[in-house]
């Protein structure tokens, strides 16, 4: 509806995504992103599609769950042990792409990955927080067929801390 609405008035578009959208991941999450994705350039060829790492910065929902969690409880998990990598980038350094885009500045009809500088495991990602934070806390691995148990519960809550996505 927004991309066909952008069209109608000859406007421009720029959609933010995820990494990993793609429309045969077993995650439904990256399939609905792509599916999303495609809906955009369907409509408007020349749009522009950020995906974005995950992003930190003051209010963020990643990094601060966590933190939150390190006030209450001794230990964090990490899950599938982790080893997962990610890229993280900043907040302000999306929102600075997103301007650059709706300025014209951006080639459209692309897809662009936005990531940080450095590539860290998910632990090496929860000892960067807490040291942010100025908190030691025993870091546990959980594998992953346990994270899957838990996530086949916690995602039954109305916020949950972790899904099976």
């Amino acid at each position: 509806a927004v991309a066909e609405a952008a069209r109608s008035v000859g406007a421009g578009l720029t959609q933010i995504s995820a990494l990993g959208a793609d429309l045969n991941s077993p995650s439904s999450y990256a399939r609905t992103k792509a599916l999303g994705e495609k809906a955009v350039f369907d409509t408007i060829a020349d749009a522009v599609i950020f995906r974005p790492s995950i992003n930190f910065g003051p209010e963020d929902s990643f990094f601060n769950r966590f933190a939150n969690m390190a006030r209450y409880s001794p230990v964090l998990p990490l899950i599938g042990g982790g080893q997962n990598k990610f890229q993280p980038v900043y907040v302000g350094d999306v929102a600075e792409a997103i301007a650059r885009s709706v300025e014209g500045e951006v080639k459209g009809g692309q897809i662009y990955e936005l990531g940080g500088p450095q590539v860290l495991t998910f632990k090496e990602c929860m000892e960067e927080m807490l040291a942010v934070i100025d908190r030691r806390r025993l870091l546990v691995p959980v594998p992953w067929w346990v994270a899957n148990i838990q996530a086949s519960i916690l995602q039954l809550l109305p916020n949950p801390l972790l899904t099976k996505d």
